[in-house]
């Protein structure tokens, strides 16, 4: 979608409307997936504005696992509230 739709640039808007229209998450998740694997898009912005407008746990989960963690004390997953971070680790997928 982000490569066709966006040239493979991140657009704030088209997020809003995916996040308005996809309570799912699904298309959100695909969107970000190929921003961040693209290297066109920060995954700290993206959660910011994915958490004022959803309240989809899971989403944010499964966008904190797009990151690869290089330094632990600085991972976005350390600075997330103790919900997210027992469903984060409970999941198997990691890059």
């Amino acid at each position: 979608m982000a490569q066709f739709y966006c040239g493979g640039v991140y657009d704030e808007d088209v997020l809003g409307i995916l996040l308005k229209e996809d309570t799912e998450g699904n298309h959100v998740y695909d969107y970000i997936r190929f921003l961040i694997w693209k290297g066109n898009a920060c995954l700290n912005d993206i959660l910011k504005k994915v958490k004022d407008v959803s309240d989809n746990e899971n989403l944010i989960v499964y966008l904190i696992l797009l990151e690869i963690i290089e330094d632990n004390g600085n991972a976005i997953i350390a600075y997330k509230n103790d919900a997210i971070k027992t469903a984060y680790w409970s999941r198997s997928l990691r890059l």
